[in-house]
């Protein structure tokens, strides 16, 4: 029997909210940030300095709802797929983001975040840019590696990813009040001229090669690709969707 792809896609929300229990979420969680995060409660995640951050906040909330004011529940609501590529109906794992959290572990402003940020060279083929990441986490380290495995990829496949299109900038979502993952200096955009992107009204559909979406999740950065609002240009640091 063939399964259409619309049917396969249209089941994978309801497989994501079953997949992942509560308790499995949280330890995610923490173990994604061991530096900053100890240990889960009930209801809560604490962190090493003490402070207590609450799980859910017991709101029932839309998609665009979850989008502006998620609570850590909602930012592991959804599960990454690591198949290629993958996009289902409003699933977009990763879109939703507690700010509160981000700016505790990445900075509350953009002075607080540039006191983290390191230059990462980006050197591959010919391109000789300069990218800048947070070195919280070991993100910068880790985009560094990032680069050095795309440089080793076959020649035609640099063209992906140079020159590239921007990391970090204290900005909000386009077409929202919302900062962006690039404001916190974990997020780099590709080269935007081989994008797709749900705002240009060109539908779903990738042309960013496996190969390199796979170099970004071995070393924790989630693709836009894989969101149904498409972002394929955009990858972003967030380790507990690939634990």
């Amino acid at each position: 029997m063939t399964v259409s792809r619309r049917t396969v896609l249209a089941a994978l929300p309801l497989i994501a909210v079953a997949a992942r229990a509560e308790p499995d979420a949280k330890a995610r969680l923490v173990a994604a940030y061991p530096q900053f995060l100890e240990r889960a409660t009930a209801d809560a995640i604490l962190w090493r300095d003490g402070t207590t951050m609450a799980w859910d906040d017991g709101r029932s909330k839309t998609f665009d709802e979850k989008l502006a004011h998620a609570s850590l529940a909602d930012q592991m609501s959804l599960i990454y797929p690591r198949a290629f590529p993958v996009a289902a109906p409003d699933d977009d794992p990763g879109r939703f983001r507690n700010l509160a959290f981000f700016r505790k572990m990445y900075g509350a402003t953009a002075t607080d975040v540039r006191r983290n940020l390191v230059p990462v060279p980006w050197r591959i083929g010919d391109c000789r840019a300069a990218l800048t990441f947070t070195s919280v986490n070991g993100v910068a380290a880790a985009a560094a590696k990032i680069v050095a495995e795309l440089a080793a990829l076959p020649a035609p496949l640099h063209q992906f990813v140079v020159p590239p299109s921007g990391s970090f900038a204290w900005r909000p979502i386009a077409g929202t009040k919302t900062l962006s993952a690039h404001a916190f200096g974990i997020a780099v955009d590709i080269n935007a001229a081989h994008a797709d992107y749900w705002r240009w009204k060109n539908g779903w559909r990738n042309r960013i090669p496996a190969a390199i979406v796979e170099v970004f999740e071995r070393h924790g950065f989630i693709w836009g690709g894989k969101w149904h609002h498409v972002d394929t240009m955009h990858f972003e640091y967030r380790p507990e969707l690939l634990g």
